[in-house]
């Protein structure tokens, strides 16, 4: 079949397609929301897409698609990041390149130096031969059990 022979590519999704996308990539980030610590849901990530203009990426060739990135920038006060808030898929290693070439134009084209990323070790690995570099470790200590995170405290 044709479409079989369609290489391996990355693509943007339009923010207004994101949820008629989304039962197609949902495993992909629930993946990425399970590592999150309790800060998102799958839910969450794609109204970030909907609402506040993050980006959703697919890695797709003829047989179907094979990973998803969320973006979204970064500004510090001396320079702008692009940040692969979350990242999953299927078959990685032939998907990266050309996601990352095209996460670093649309960086470059939006005024970010930097692509980064916070992850388990196994994304370093992945990334290795693309210049990634370790410059943190982070880590979490809980405070408080959930349900009394969820309380309001007043200071």
């Amino acid at each position: 079949m044709l479409v079989e022979k369609i290489p391996m590519q990355a693509s943007m999704v339009p923010n207004e397609l994101a949820r008629e996308l989304w039962p197609d990539i949902e495993e992909y980030i629930e993946k990425g929301a399970a590592y999150s610590g309790g800060r998102y849901e799958p839910e969450d990530i794609l109204a970030l897409v909907e609402t506040l203009g993050y980006k959703l990426w697919i890695a797709f060739d003829g047989t179907g698609i094979k990973g998803a990135v969320v973006t979204g920038f970064v500004q510090y006060p001396r320079l702008k990041a692009l940040d692969m808030m979350f990242i999953g898929g299927e078959d990685g290693p032939e998907w990266k390149l050309p996601m990352l070439n095209l996460l670093k134009k649309w960086g470059a084209d939006n005024g970010c130096v930097k692509l980064e990323a916070m992850g388990r070790e196994g994304w370093e690995r992945m990334f290795k031969d693309e210049g990634a570099k370790r410059r943190w470790l982070a880590f979490e200590i809980d405070i408080a059990p959930a349900e009394v995170a969820k309380e309001k405290v007043d200071v």
